[in-house]
């Protein structure tokens, strides 16, 4: 499935990217793909503190950079 990502933050090599769909849309992905083509291991998702029902947000290992994503189980 293919997401539109709102923003993402890299830090030490791992990087947060936060997504357009809710958290409770979201089945258990374990594979990312960037645009290219790119892997990356899905490490766990998060959970940003706001109010309401957030955003999915998940934590990959590598320097992601893109627009949008794809995820896979």
């Amino acid at each position: 499935m293919k997401y539109a990502v709102i923003s993402s933050f890299t830090l030490s090599g791992k990087t947060e990217v936060v997504l357009n769909v809710k958290i409770s849309d979201m089945p258990n992905y374990k594979i990312a793909l960037d645009d290219d083509g790119t892997r990356y291991n899905v490490l766990r998702y998060t959970f940003p503190k706001v109010s309401g029902l957030p955003n999915a947000s998940l934590l990959l290992d590598g320097n992601f950079t893109g627009n949008s994503i794809e995820l896979l189980p």
